[in-house]
């Protein structure tokens, strides 16, 4: 018998690992805020992106090309949440 082992917090007892993604799996990401819609979307090995400006409740319906987007940083972004685990629950 190991008292250590039963005198742990029942948070510590849970799996924390909340998703696990792999970046080559990942064929499009969009993102809403409250500046617009930005999608990302790949085809083959090349990432293009659009933007949808939003002006009060509404986006716009033709989202135009994202002339500053730099698709290098696509896999920056997808590191990101290459793994997201808990750190606390309520």
């Amino acid at each position: 018998f190991q008292s250590f082992m039963f005198t742990r917090d029942a948070k510590n007892w849970r799996d924390n690992q909340i998703a696990k993604i792999e970046e080559s799996n990942v064929v499009g990401v969009e993102v809403s805020n409250k500046e617009g819609v930005y999608s990302l979307s790949k085809n083959g090995e090349v990432w293009s992106a659009t933007f949808a400006k939003r002006e009060g409740d509404k986006v716009a319906d033709k989202p135009a090309s994202w002339e500053k987007f730099d698709p290098a940083q696509v896999k920056n972004f997808l590191r990101a949440y290459k793994t997201l685990t808990a750190v606390d629950y309520a």
